[in-house]
């Protein structure tokens, strides 16, 4: 009787110290990730990818839109031949890919949030807010006409006609191009075979980073998803497609200074490049990538492409120029401002916690490379473009290049 009491008694303890260990564990937690999540900054200094400020000051409300967009003649009715589309003719923007469009972590504030999708904000579909809030190209469309379709105001019910989804390979792009299409036809919102249409395609980060070192004919498969996915846009009457060339997805692996989160997480997100078992040199992968990049640029330009005057597809390589800003916080350090160049240091509020999708400054832009390039043919260099608001479309450039036509 006196063991039961005994026993008794020792439960009801440990029952008590229940509610102790588990806050001293999660405590212990809390502080693990946080010290995962720092990393240095600049002279004898640190800081957290939690501090960090990755979104974009709106623009003040006293400024104007710098462009002019007077709305366009229809008297004669609408274009009919896509070398005469302007931006005030474009009643449709659509896309297909991966998670860079989808937007994930890019407004996220740390490695917890990292998932979160952000769709509204993305530089190729996004149209939450307003162009001072998020400068996408959408936004920049309903600017020339208000009446603009097809972009995402946010995750779910609000990804509209965004069809890109985490993880897509370029094998997934056929049947997103034939839910879009389907999409297209259904909704209220499109005028199918009135409307013109302009459609972006990004693929092939996850082909690299998944299949490229595991699969001998993996750019085979990537070169035939995508082809696939195009022929079946091109059948939609009036459609401009923009197919995206693949961002650098290695280039993260100049940061010396990403925290420990960032090193566990990349070898899961993009084996190709950081697990060691099975990457290849970085200089290896970076030729795999410029192999991919000419698949696409000899897909998009070939004949294929140019049999029909109110379709044409565009090859937009503005994601191949885009450069990370260095952390100047290091330019306090006597050491490495000796150093011309601090590549090896970038500007970790260029990526999402995670340290590998772009954050909403990355996005922004690639918002204004891809615009300038959908009318100059040249997205420009990225210091010039950066500071610079938004290319204004005039004269002979105030319609859209012309693809394969």
């Amino acid at each position: 009787h006196c063991f039961r009491i005994g026993l008794v008694m020792k439960l009801q303890f440990a029952v008590m110290l229940i509610p102790t260990v588990a806050a001293d564990l999660l405590n212990f937690l809390k502080n693990a990730l946080l010290i995962s999540q720092t990393f240095p900054s600049g002279l004898n200094e640190t800081t957290s990818l939690a501090q960090i400020d990755r979104s974009v000051q709106p623009v003040e409300s006293g400024y104007k839109f710098p462009c002019e967009t007077s709305q366009r003649n229809f008297y004669y009715g609408r274009p009919t031949n896509a070398r005469d589309v302007g931006p005030g003719d474009i009643g449709v923007v659509a896309a297909i890919g991966d998670s860079i469009l989808v937007g994930v972590g890019a407004m996220s504030q740390d490695i917890t949030q990292v998932t979160r999708r952000y769709p509204q904000q993305s530089f190729a579909i996004g149209g939450g807010k307003t162009w001072r809030e998020f400068l996408t190209i959408p936004n920049i469309l309903k600017e020339y006409n208000p009446k603009l379709a097809g972009y995402s105001t946010g995750p779910f019910t609000g990804m509209e006609l965004n069809l890109a989804e985490n993880g897509a390979l370029a094998k997934d792009m056929v049947e997103q191009a034939r839910q879009l299409v389907q999409k297209m036809n259904s909704s209220e919102d499109v005028d199918f075979l009135n409307d013109w249409k302009l459609v972006f395609i990004l693929v092939g980060a996850n082909d690299l980073c998944k299949l490229s070192c595991t699969a001998e004919d993996a750019i085979s498969k990537f070169e035939a998803g995508v082809k696939e996915a195009v022929d079946i846009l091109y059948e939609i009457p009036r459609i401009i497609i923009g197919v995206l060339s693949i961002p650098d997805v290695s280039v993260v692996q100049s940061a010396v200074q990403r925290p420990l989160v960032c090193q566990s997480i990349l070898p899961v997100l993009c084996p190709c490049v950081a697990d060691s078992t099975i990457a290849p040199s970085r200089y290896k992968f970076l030729q795999t990538l410029k192999m991919y990049r000419q698949k696409l640029e000899r897909l998009v330009k070939s004949d294929r492409y140019s049999q029909r005057s109110d379709a044409t597809v565009l090859f937009l390589k503005g994601l191949e120029h885009i450069k990370l800003p260095k952390d100047k916080s290091f330019e306090s350090n006597f050491i490495l401002r000796q150093m011309k160049k601090l590549d090896f240091l970038p500007d970790l509020s260029s990526f999402a916690p995670d340290c590998f999708h772009p954050s909403q400054k990355t996005n922004q832009l690639a918002a204004k490379l891809v615009w300038r390039e959908l009318f100059t043919n040249s997205s420009g260099q990225p210091g010039e473009v950066e500071d610079s608001l938004i290319f204004c479309p005039s004269g002979d450039k105030s319609t859209f290049r012309s693809g394969a036509m």
